[in-house]
């Protein structure tokens, strides 16, 4: 019996252990956003314009080499969306009328050269055509290094740098979004009949999916609010700002990262405002075991000395009843003799 017990603790020590070693390897991850030095720079990055049909407009755009030679650089024009929900951003010719938007774009030297660590303003025309859809068209300027222009280093990369615009032809453009669902993520073991389980050390996220309706791009600010079975509210995140384009859906995820002991039902209602004081809601549920590790630390030992407490009782019990039988049958042995 007393060997048993033995076992026990080593589990109960092992389990301490390797709680330890997951909280420390938790504790010790890190995201880190590295910046590496670009050969070229471009300002403004971003450009937001409000055009009319029929006008044509005059922007600048400066390129800056940041290299020590010489480059020469082609400069073009390219439409681009976003595609998944991540809302990654892709480039692509003309494929249909409402992919023109490229072609509105020119400068008055397609190639310039640029001196060691020099820079340059580049005018840039945009000629809206008079029969363009009222909306927004997305179109990248790049700057693009000449293949025949790099130095002789052994590593043959072509590198470009783009300056985004968003033009919005006005007319008839509507604003609208939706959110069309809110998970709830984590990297628990899910039990059939509960939509969500959440255990102990678990990062939780909400994943919060929303789309553009509209015919213009949307940057929507909200808040995930999480109530407990009582409609006490527990928590408030903000979620995240990007840039939805429109006829996209992007996935919006919003970290939790939670002390608090969770058990039981919870609601998660998810709020969004966009335009002009316009707004979506969505509501879900999700089902949760949650315990910090300590928590845990702290139960698991209560249990385990519960355990050897009852376990020692019965021990004292069955070595009483062997007891007491190992001396019956010695009395009954020496009757006989």
């Amino acid at each position: 019996m007393k060997k048993y017990i033995q076992k026990i603790l080593i589990v109960f020590v092992s389990c301490l252990i390797f709680l330890g070693f997951a909280g420390n390897v938790l504790a010790s991850t890190t995201h880190s956003n590295v910046s590496h030095a670009a050969s070229l720079s471009v300002a403004p990055s971003l450009n937001d314009l409000g055009v009319i049909k029929g006008q044509t407009y005059n922007e600048n755009v400066t390129i800056a080499n940041n290299t020590p030679y010489q480059v020469i650089l082609k400069i073009y024009s390219e439409n681009f969306g976003t595609t998944g929900y991540t809302g990654n951003i892709i480039f692509y010719q003309q494929t249909s009328k409402l992919d023109t938007a490229s072609g509105w774009f020119s400068v008055t030297n397609p190639v310039i050269t640029l001196s060691p660590y020099g820079k340059q303003t580049i005018p840039v025309t945009i000629a809206v055509p008079k029969d363009a859809d009222p909306g927004e068209y997305y179109v990248s300027l790049f700057f693009q290094q000449d293949s025949e222009g790099i130095n002789n280093t052994g590593v043959h990369i072509v590198p470009r740098i783009g300056s985004l615009f968003f033009v919005n032809v006005l007319g008839s453009v509507h604003s609208d979004a939706a959110i069309t669902n809110t998970k709830v993520v984590s990297n628990s073991i899910n039990f059939p009949l509960i939509p969500s389980q959440i255990l102990s050390g678990d990062t939780v996220n909400f994943d919060v999916y929303i789309t553009n309706k509209g015919n213009i791009h949307i940057q929507p600010q909200g808040k995930v609010q999480v109530y407990d079975i009582f409609n006490h509210l527990v928590d408030t995140l903000t979620i995240p700002t990007h840039i939805i384009l429109p006829g996209n859906t992007r996935d919006i995820e919003t970290q939790w990262l939670d002390n608090k002991v969770l058990i039981g039902g919870y609601t998660v209602k998810t709020q969004i405002t966009y335009g002009v004081n316009q707004e979506s809601k969505f509501v879900t549920t999700f089902y949760a075991f949650h315990v910090p590790h300590f928590g845990l630390i702290l139960l698991s030992t209560v249990l385990l000395f519960g355990s050897i407490i009852i376990l020692r009782k019965r021990y004292d019990l069955w070595s009483h009843i062997f007891l007491m039988r190992y001396k019956t049958q010695k009395h009954a042995r020496s009757r006989k003799i």
